[in-house]
């Protein structure tokens, strides 16, 4: 059989998701930002080395990243002032605020953090958002030292990566979670994108028995978990 070609009637960026399962697609055009992008001291100011924040249709926006001094958070790849936000004068240091453009330096307390940003379509900006700091991050699962309770992961680097190792059996399963809470923050499968991991997303599953050091890196681009068997 032979496959028409895909026809586009509307310029713009689009996101194809491809489900070969199905062999079915979808192509969604895009009117709000791929990604958010959040330059700082703990980079450099640099976009190429900072944590992205990548969009969630029940949440908005959503990251976890390091803080160590100020930061923006900003739209595309760019310092002009359409593309940057930063927080209203006087409420730099406060965990929830509503965003100025382009606003002052975000200067929460140092420490790591998971973060929500809302958008608003009609407008085509950034309103408000909301900083959690993380005091635990777990790897939880299946596998035979955790019994879907946390087995804590460890960092070395201010909270940029984060290691375990645990042993797992075939077709263990595990997710990673922040603060020992399902409802705050968890990372999992993208079940649509294999090797991508979302907030909320599906099981992990682990193919072959061993054991490995899981590590979830934070920054740059968007969070990743490798496994790396031993």
């Amino acid at each position: 059989m032979n496959a028409g070609a895909i026809k586009l009637t509307e310029t713009g960026n689009y996101i194809m998701t491809i489900n070969m399962e199905s062999l079915t697609y979808k192509l969604e055009l895009l009117t709000r930002p791929q990604y958010l992008y959040t330059p700082g001291a703990v980079n450099g100011w640099q976009f190429p080395d900072c944590s992205l924040m990548q969009y969630d249709e029940n949440v908005g926006y959503y990251g976890i990243f390091a803080v160590t001094g100020g930061f923006k958070i900003c739209t595309a790849t760019t310092w002009a002032d359409a593309d940057t936000y930063g927080a209203a004068a006087d409420h730099q240091s406060d965990l929830t605020g509503t965003f100025d453009s382009p606003g002052k330096d975000i200067t929460i307390p140092n420490g790591f953090y998971y973060a929500f940003a809302k958008y608003d379509e009609a407008t085509g900006k950034l309103t408000t958002y909301t900083f959690t700091e993380v005091t635990s991050v777990g790897l939880i699962g299946s596998f035979p030292a955790s019994g879907w309770n946390d087995v804590e992961m460890t960092t070395a680097d201010g909270g940029i990566t984060w290691t375990a190792t645990a042993e797992f059996n075939a077709g263990d399963k595990f997710k990673i979670r922040v603060n020992h809470d399902w409802d705050g923050f968890n990372l999992g499968a993208d079940q649509n994108n294999p090797g991508k991991y979302v907030y909320k997303g599906g099981d992990i599953v682990v193919d072959e028995a061993g054991t490995y050091t899981v590590t979830l890196v934070t920054q740059p681009g968007v969070p990743t978990i490798k496994l790396t068997k031993q």
